[in-house]
Protein backbone atom coordinates (compact mmCIF):
# COMPACT_ATOMS: atom_id res chain seq x y z
CA UNK A 1 0.00 0.00 0.00
CA UNK A 2 1.46 3.07 -0.95
CA UNK A 3 0.17 6.59 0.90
CA UNK A 4 0.15 10.04 0.04
CA UNK A 5 0.15 13.16 2.14
CA UNK A 6 -2.98 15.90 1.55
CA UNK A 7 -3.73 18.83 3.71
CA UNK A 8 -6.48 16.90 5.49
CA UNK A 9 -4.27 13.94 6.41
CA UNK A 10 -2.90 10.63 4.85
CA UNK A 11 -4.97 9.13 1.51
CA UNK A 12 -4.33 5.84 0.56
CA UNK A 13 -4.23 4.77 -3.16
CA UNK A 14 -5.31 1.05 -4.14
CA UNK A 15 -3.33 -1.48 -6.07
CA UNK A 16 -6.12 -1.44 -9.18
CA UNK A 17 -5.10 2.27 -9.20
CA UNK A 18 -1.45 1.90 -9.18
CA UNK A 19 -1.14 -1.19 -11.94
CA UNK A 20 -3.96 1.00 -14.08
CA UNK A 21 -1.34 4.04 -13.96
CA UNK A 22 1.71 2.01 -14.77
CA UNK A 23 -0.52 0.12 -17.71
CA UNK A 24 -0.89 3.30 -19.28
CA UNK A 25 3.28 4.08 -19.18
CA UNK A 26 4.05 0.87 -20.54
CA UNK A 27 1.18 1.74 -23.30
CA UNK A 28 2.74 5.04 -24.13
CA UNK A 29 6.56 3.51 -23.98
CA UNK A 30 5.62 1.05 -26.53
CA UNK A 31 3.61 2.99 -28.60
CA UNK A 32 7.04 5.54 -28.97
CA UNK A 33 9.03 2.23 -29.78
CA UNK A 34 6.83 1.12 -32.75
CA UNK A 35 7.04 4.46 -34.33
CA UNK A 36 10.58 4.84 -33.38
CA UNK A 37 10.70 1.44 -35.69
CA UNK A 38 8.27 2.38 -38.41
CA UNK A 39 10.33 5.41 -39.08
CA UNK A 40 14.09 3.34 -39.30
CA UNK A 41 12.54 1.51 -41.16
CA UNK A 42 11.03 3.74 -43.58
CA UNK A 43 14.25 5.24 -43.65
CA UNK A 44 15.92 1.87 -44.51
CA UNK A 45 13.95 1.36 -47.16
CA UNK A 46 14.54 4.61 -48.83
CA UNK A 47 18.65 3.98 -48.50
CA UNK A 48 17.65 0.32 -50.11
CA UNK A 49 15.93 2.11 -53.01
CA UNK A 50 16.91 2.06 -56.39
CA UNK A 51 18.56 5.85 -57.27
CA UNK A 52 16.81 5.88 -60.89
CA UNK A 53 13.20 4.65 -60.37
CA UNK A 54 13.37 5.35 -56.09
CA UNK A 55 11.34 2.05 -55.96
CA UNK A 56 12.56 -1.16 -54.22
CA UNK A 57 15.63 -2.20 -55.68
CA UNK A 58 15.12 -5.51 -57.66
CA UNK A 59 18.80 -7.39 -59.19
CA UNK A 60 20.81 -4.18 -57.07
CA UNK A 61 24.06 -3.53 -59.14
CA UNK A 62 26.51 -1.43 -57.57
CA UNK A 63 28.57 0.22 -59.61
CA UNK A 64 32.60 1.52 -58.55
CA UNK A 65 31.10 4.60 -57.67
CA UNK A 66 28.94 3.39 -55.12
CA UNK A 67 25.66 4.34 -56.22
CA UNK A 68 23.08 1.30 -56.13
CA UNK A 69 20.21 1.05 -58.49
CA UNK A 70 18.14 -1.99 -60.58
CA UNK A 71 19.92 -3.92 -63.34
CA UNK A 72 16.67 -2.63 -64.98
CA UNK A 73 17.31 0.87 -64.76
CA UNK A 74 21.14 0.61 -65.58
CA UNK A 75 20.38 -1.33 -68.32
CA UNK A 76 18.10 1.52 -69.62
CA UNK A 77 20.32 4.03 -69.26
CA UNK A 78 22.61 2.18 -71.34
CA UNK A 79 21.09 1.49 -74.10
CA UNK A 80 19.52 5.22 -74.14
CA UNK A 81 23.02 7.27 -73.20
CA UNK A 82 25.06 4.51 -75.44
CA UNK A 83 27.84 4.49 -72.70
CA UNK A 84 29.24 2.88 -69.78
CA UNK A 85 28.28 4.93 -66.82
CA UNK A 86 26.44 5.75 -63.79
CA UNK A 87 22.73 7.14 -64.63
CA UNK A 88 23.35 9.34 -61.21
CA UNK A 89 27.06 10.80 -61.38
CA UNK A 90 28.28 10.02 -64.38
CA UNK A 91 30.78 8.26 -63.80
CA UNK A 92 32.15 5.60 -66.22
CA UNK A 93 32.91 1.70 -65.42
CA UNK A 94 34.21 -0.88 -67.11
CA UNK A 95 33.62 -4.61 -67.60
CA UNK A 96 30.57 -6.16 -66.70
CA UNK A 97 28.71 -4.79 -63.06
CA UNK A 98 27.27 -7.52 -61.43
CA UNK A 99 24.73 -8.19 -58.93
CA UNK A 100 25.16 -7.10 -55.67
CA UNK A 101 24.29 -10.72 -53.76
CA UNK A 102 24.38 -9.05 -50.26
CA UNK A 103 22.29 -6.27 -50.96
CA UNK A 104 19.51 -8.20 -52.75
CA UNK A 105 19.49 -10.75 -49.60
CA UNK A 106 18.83 -8.19 -47.75
CA UNK A 107 16.06 -6.68 -49.43
CA UNK A 108 14.72 -10.20 -49.43
CA UNK A 109 14.90 -10.84 -45.81
CA UNK A 110 13.51 -7.09 -44.52
CA UNK A 111 10.88 -6.93 -47.34
CA UNK A 112 9.59 -10.41 -48.54
CA UNK A 113 6.46 -9.06 -50.01
CA UNK A 114 7.57 -5.91 -51.54
CA UNK A 115 10.39 -7.88 -52.77
CA UNK A 116 8.25 -10.59 -54.40
CA UNK A 117 6.20 -8.28 -55.82
CA UNK A 118 8.50 -5.88 -57.95
CA UNK A 119 10.63 -9.63 -58.77
CA UNK A 120 7.03 -9.83 -60.59
CA UNK A 121 6.24 -6.44 -61.93
CA UNK A 122 9.75 -6.89 -63.95
CA UNK A 123 9.34 -10.35 -64.94
CA UNK A 124 6.01 -9.42 -66.20
CA UNK A 125 7.41 -6.67 -68.22
CA UNK A 126 8.90 -8.67 -71.47
CA UNK A 127 10.63 -5.05 -72.46
CA UNK A 128 12.38 -4.68 -69.33
CA UNK A 129 13.47 -8.49 -69.20
CA UNK A 130 14.89 -8.25 -72.96
CA UNK A 131 16.85 -5.42 -72.12
CA UNK A 132 17.99 -7.28 -69.17
CA UNK A 133 19.57 -9.61 -71.66
CA UNK A 134 20.93 -7.79 -74.26
CA UNK A 135 22.52 -5.47 -71.82
CA UNK A 136 24.22 -8.80 -70.15
CA UNK A 137 24.89 -10.12 -73.52
CA UNK A 138 26.45 -7.16 -75.26
CA UNK A 139 28.90 -6.77 -72.37
CA UNK A 140 30.16 -10.00 -71.78
CA UNK A 141 30.67 -9.60 -75.54
CA UNK A 142 32.69 -6.57 -75.12
CA UNK A 143 34.69 -7.81 -71.78
CA UNK A 144 35.37 -10.62 -73.55
CA UNK A 145 37.04 -8.87 -76.86
CA UNK A 146 38.75 -6.22 -74.83
CA UNK A 147 40.74 -9.30 -72.94
CA UNK A 148 41.49 -10.73 -76.13
CA UNK A 149 42.77 -6.98 -77.51
CA UNK A 150 44.89 -6.89 -74.21
CA UNK A 151 46.31 -9.98 -75.05
CA UNK A 152 46.93 -9.00 -78.74
CA UNK A 153 48.41 -6.06 -77.33
CA UNK A 154 50.97 -7.77 -74.73
CA UNK A 155 51.91 -10.41 -77.46
CA UNK A 156 52.73 -6.87 -79.36
CA UNK A 157 54.42 -5.28 -77.03
CA UNK A 158 56.52 -8.80 -75.82
CA UNK A 159 57.54 -9.78 -79.84
CA UNK A 160 59.12 -5.04 -79.63
CA UNK A 161 61.06 -5.38 -76.54
CA UNK A 162 62.37 -8.82 -77.76
CA UNK A 163 63.06 -6.87 -81.14
CA UNK A 164 64.34 -3.62 -79.34
CA UNK A 165 66.77 -5.69 -77.11
CA UNK A 166 68.50 -8.16 -79.65
CA UNK A 167 69.08 -4.73 -81.84
CA UNK A 168 70.79 -3.01 -78.48
CA UNK A 169 72.87 -6.16 -77.99
CA UNK A 170 74.12 -6.50 -81.20
CA UNK A 171 74.68 -2.79 -81.83
CA UNK A 172 76.74 -3.23 -78.48
CA UNK A 173 78.60 -6.10 -80.01
CA UNK A 174 79.30 -4.43 -83.01
CA UNK A 175 80.28 -1.16 -81.72
CA UNK A 176 82.51 -3.42 -79.51
CA UNK A 177 84.08 -5.51 -82.48
CA UNK A 178 84.30 -3.13 -84.88
CA UNK A 179 86.40 -1.39 -82.77
CA UNK A 180 88.73 -4.21 -82.24
CA UNK A 181 90.55 -3.20 -85.62
CA UNK A 182 91.81 -0.22 -84.67
CA UNK A 183 95.13 0.77 -85.02
CA UNK A 184 94.50 3.27 -81.55
CA UNK A 185 93.18 0.06 -79.52
CA UNK A 186 96.64 -1.35 -80.29
CA UNK A 187 100.35 -0.62 -78.64
CA UNK A 188 102.58 -0.26 -81.77
CA UNK A 189 104.62 -2.85 -80.16
CA UNK A 190 102.08 -5.33 -80.96
CA UNK A 191 101.34 -4.36 -84.78
CA UNK A 192 101.45 -6.90 -87.17
CA UNK A 193 103.26 -5.62 -91.14
CA UNK A 194 98.99 -5.18 -92.29
CA UNK A 195 99.13 -2.74 -89.20
CA UNK A 196 101.93 -0.87 -90.23
CA UNK A 197 100.96 -1.07 -93.82
CA UNK A 198 97.53 0.83 -92.52
CA UNK A 199 99.20 3.08 -90.13
CA UNK A 200 101.35 3.99 -93.91
CA UNK A 201 98.31 4.51 -95.67
CA UNK A 202 96.67 6.95 -93.22
CA UNK A 203 99.80 9.04 -93.87
CA UNK A 204 97.91 9.87 -97.10
CA UNK A 205 101.38 11.11 -98.82
CA UNK A 206 102.93 8.03 -97.77
CA UNK A 207 100.61 5.94 -99.32
CA UNK A 208 102.87 5.28 -102.19
CA UNK A 209 105.63 3.42 -99.86
CA UNK A 210 103.05 1.03 -98.30
CA UNK A 211 103.58 -1.75 -100.36
CA UNK A 212 107.29 -1.73 -98.93
CA UNK A 213 105.79 -2.57 -95.47
CA UNK A 214 104.32 -5.91 -96.69
CA UNK A 215 107.32 -7.36 -98.93
CA UNK A 216 109.47 -6.79 -96.15
CA UNK A 217 107.37 -7.37 -93.34
CA UNK A 218 107.81 -4.61 -91.45
CA UNK A 219 106.05 -4.91 -88.00
CA UNK A 220 105.55 -2.04 -85.15
CA UNK A 221 108.75 -3.17 -83.39
CA UNK A 222 110.60 -2.73 -86.74
CA UNK A 223 109.42 0.57 -87.54
CA UNK A 224 109.91 2.18 -83.71
CA UNK A 225 113.83 0.82 -84.65
CA UNK A 226 113.60 2.57 -88.18
CA UNK A 227 116.24 5.77 -88.38
CA UNK A 228 116.58 8.45 -90.95
CA UNK A 229 119.22 6.65 -92.72
CA UNK A 230 117.37 3.51 -93.43
CA UNK A 231 114.08 4.90 -95.28
CA UNK A 232 115.64 4.79 -98.81
CA UNK A 233 116.71 1.16 -98.26
CA UNK A 234 113.83 0.22 -96.53
CA UNK A 235 111.22 2.06 -98.23
CA UNK A 236 113.62 3.54 -101.28
CA UNK A 237 112.49 7.29 -99.87
CA UNK A 238 114.38 9.76 -101.50
CA UNK A 239 112.95 12.40 -100.79
CA UNK A 240 114.14 14.68 -97.76
CA UNK A 241 110.96 16.12 -96.78
CA UNK A 242 109.16 12.40 -97.13
CA UNK A 243 111.54 11.81 -94.52
CA UNK A 244 111.49 14.52 -92.00
CA UNK A 245 107.70 13.90 -92.39
CA UNK A 246 108.05 10.16 -91.70
CA UNK A 247 110.18 10.33 -88.92
CA UNK A 248 108.30 13.02 -87.18
CA UNK A 249 105.54 10.18 -86.84
CA UNK A 250 107.68 7.69 -86.08
CA UNK A 251 108.60 9.56 -83.34
CA UNK A 252 105.10 10.40 -82.18
CA UNK A 253 104.84 6.43 -82.08
CA UNK A 254 107.45 6.21 -79.79
CA UNK A 255 106.59 9.18 -77.62
CA UNK A 256 103.13 7.92 -76.97
CA UNK A 257 103.36 4.20 -77.36
CA UNK A 258 100.40 4.08 -79.48
CA UNK A 259 98.77 5.72 -82.55
CA UNK A 260 96.99 8.70 -81.82
CA UNK A 261 93.27 9.48 -83.18
CA UNK A 262 92.99 10.61 -86.72
CA UNK A 263 89.31 11.46 -86.90
CA UNK A 264 86.16 11.21 -84.94
CA UNK A 265 85.72 7.26 -84.89
CA UNK A 266 89.31 6.70 -83.34
CA UNK A 267 88.71 9.39 -80.91
CA UNK A 268 85.00 7.72 -79.55
CA UNK A 269 87.10 4.37 -79.41
CA UNK A 270 90.33 6.26 -77.21
CA UNK A 271 87.65 8.37 -75.50
CA UNK A 272 84.27 7.43 -75.29
CA UNK A 273 83.36 9.46 -72.21
CA UNK A 274 84.87 12.78 -74.10
CA UNK A 275 82.84 11.54 -77.21
CA UNK A 276 79.64 11.42 -75.50
CA UNK A 277 80.97 15.10 -73.66
CA UNK A 278 80.94 16.59 -77.14
CA UNK A 279 77.85 14.91 -78.82
CA UNK A 280 75.60 16.35 -76.11
CA UNK A 281 77.35 19.37 -74.70
CA UNK A 282 77.92 20.78 -78.11
CA UNK A 283 74.68 20.70 -78.88
CA UNK A 284 73.41 22.88 -76.07
CA UNK A 285 76.25 24.47 -74.32
CA UNK A 286 78.50 25.49 -77.81
CA UNK A 287 80.34 28.22 -76.23
CA UNK A 288 80.66 27.10 -72.52
CA UNK A 289 82.22 23.68 -73.89
CA UNK A 290 84.80 25.36 -76.05
CA UNK A 291 85.61 27.24 -73.05
CA UNK A 292 85.94 23.87 -70.82
CA UNK A 293 88.01 22.09 -73.50
CA UNK A 294 90.30 25.52 -74.30
CA UNK A 295 91.40 25.74 -70.16
CA UNK A 296 91.46 21.75 -68.97
CA UNK A 297 91.49 19.92 -72.97
CA UNK A 298 93.93 22.56 -74.79
CA UNK A 299 96.42 19.56 -76.68
CA UNK A 300 93.81 17.07 -76.58
CA UNK A 301 90.74 18.48 -77.61
CA UNK A 302 90.36 21.44 -78.55
CA UNK A 303 93.03 22.04 -81.16
CA UNK A 304 92.03 18.82 -83.21
CA UNK A 305 88.34 19.59 -82.94
CA UNK A 306 89.25 23.01 -83.97
CA UNK A 307 91.32 21.63 -87.00
CA UNK A 308 88.51 19.12 -87.84
CA UNK A 309 85.48 21.40 -87.59
CA UNK A 310 86.97 24.57 -89.13
CA UNK A 311 88.52 22.50 -92.36
CA UNK A 312 91.84 23.55 -94.05
CA UNK A 313 92.37 24.53 -98.25
CA UNK A 314 94.27 21.30 -99.76
CA UNK A 315 97.38 24.12 -100.23
CA UNK A 316 97.51 25.49 -96.92
CA UNK A 317 100.68 24.11 -95.28
CA UNK A 318 100.40 22.05 -92.61
CA UNK A 319 101.79 22.80 -89.18
CA UNK A 320 103.99 20.54 -86.88
CA UNK A 321 103.40 19.11 -83.35
CA UNK A 322 105.95 22.12 -82.08
CA UNK A 323 103.83 24.93 -84.05
CA UNK A 324 100.85 24.20 -82.99
CA UNK A 325 101.92 23.35 -79.07
CA UNK A 326 103.29 27.42 -79.48
CA UNK A 327 99.81 28.66 -81.29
Amino acid sequence: MEYEIKEGGVSQESDEEIQYLSGLENHGSSTVQRNNFAGAAADLEEDLACSVCLLLAVQPTTLVCGHTSCRVCLARWYFTSKKKECPMCRQAYHGLPMINIQLRNMIHKLYPDKARQRNREVLADEEATSLVQNYDKQLQKKNSSSEQETDIASFCAGIFIAICSFIVIYLAWYWQSSDTSLLVLKPVQTWKPKDVCQWVEELSWAAPYSSAVLDKHIDGNMLLSLETTNLESVFNMTDSMHQKAFMFAVELLREEGIKMPANLWEYKAVYPGRSLFLAFSMKDFPRTSLLYMYIYFYDDMFLPFVRITTGSGKNEPKLSLSQVRKL
